[in-house]
């Protein structure tokens, strides 16, 4: 199979409440590298890569549909195990309205976000767990946009080729034992990877040793605190991106990543915290353990909702003030313009 069309599968679909699953705010809050919209559809379509297939997916009201396209020479999978596939990648055995209203009711600043279209219907997606850490390490002092890009360049460089679509090779998440040697970091520098390109090369050949993905299997049984703990002794894995690996790789769901953004919003509601100027392991525990206590089980969900509330409100900010400059930038050309035809 190549050079695949996109019309050579046809549209399977699974009924999901619209409160449940918003596409286009989930997957482009940072969780997964993978997605990318096509603007000129409408509804939006999202294409990525989970489960070693090419997926495009789009939603309408209560219903999300799904085209899924297999590893060259593989069986397209039965539309019951799509289905299966979806349901475990988003998650939707838990239930988001539920944990929103309950969120709402105990949190008077989470309640202002119900309001919010950006910040409906966000889950966090299951991915595996090799490809949240090496993608988590490259987002140190990273947007979301280089992110992706690095992501993407391991994938070609390293992964195994799923299939051609729509004129575009599409690449599976490369094996751990692909990402060791001098070799990979050499590329990688040389790639605009920077320091991250020994943190990926050193805690390759790490997980190699410990086991594997034995040994990464092994941390979803241990707990969230040995599991953090273990993660940060990879290079490059503190205790941010160990969070992200614990809450968005490995099922813990009580699992915190404190960033710039989250620990701003912890200030604002921990008043003895307003003073701090940077985040020690003191103060990003007394974040953590705060939101813990104030939204329970699932308090990393809630998390990635304040955050990517925090994000958008920055973004909108940042184009509200650069749209009136260049505004103004325009209106002082116009003015200038008149000027010299008056000359």
């Amino acid at each position: 199979m190549s050079d695949m069309e996109e019309n050579s599968t046809e549209w399977g679909s699974l009924k999901v409440p619209s409160s449940e699953l918003q596409l286009k705010n989930l997957l482009s809050c940072g969780q997964s590298f993978r997605w990318k919209v096509t603007e000129d559809t409408q509804p939006q379509e999202w294409t990525g890569v989970f489960a070693h297939h090419i997926w495009i997916l789009k939603q309408e009201g209560n219903t999300l549909f799904y085209k899924v396209y297999p590893k060259n020479g593989d069986n397209p999978p039965t539309q019951h195990h799509c289905i299966h596939l979806l349901q475990e990648y988003f998650q939707l055995d838990v239930p988001l309205t539920k944990l929103y209203q309950e969120w709402a009711r105990i949190d008077t600043k989470f309640a202002k976000l119900l309001e919010l279209e950006h910040c409906a219907g966000i889950r966090i997606l299951k991915q595996n767990p090799i490809e949240t850490i090496f993608a988590f390490i490259c987002s140190a002092n990273n947007n979301i946009s280089r992110i992706t890009q690095m992501v993407e360049k391991l994938c070609t460089f390293y992964g195994e080729k799923i299939t051609d679509l729509n004129g575009k090779v599409y690449y599976d998440f490369p094996l751990v034992e692909k990402l060791q040697g001098s070799e990979v970091e050499t590329n990688l520098r040389a790639e605009a990877f920077g320091y991250r390109a020994e943190y990926i090369r050193r805690s390759a050949e790490l997980i190699v040793a410990k086991g594997d993905i034995t040994w990464v299997n092994e941390l979803k049984k241990i707990g969230y605190e040995g599991a953090r703990k273990e993660l940060q002794t990879l290079i490059g894995v503190g205790r941010k991106v160990a969070d992200c690996v614990c809450l968005m790789g490995l099922g813990y769901h009580e699992a915190i990543p404190v960033d710039t953004h989250i620990y701003k919003l912890g200030k604002e509601y921990i008043p003895q915290l307003k003073e701090t100027k940077t985040v020690t392991d003191k103060v990003y525990t007394e974040i953590t353990d705060f939101f813990r206590t104030l939204h329970g089980q699932y308090a990393g969900w809630a998390q990635s909702i304040l955050f990517t509330s925090s994000i958008r409100t920055e973004e909108s900010a940042w184009f509200e003030e650069n749209g009136k400059k260049r505004k103004k930038d325009c209106s002082e050309l116009i003015q200038k313009i008149k000027r010299l035809k008056t000359t």
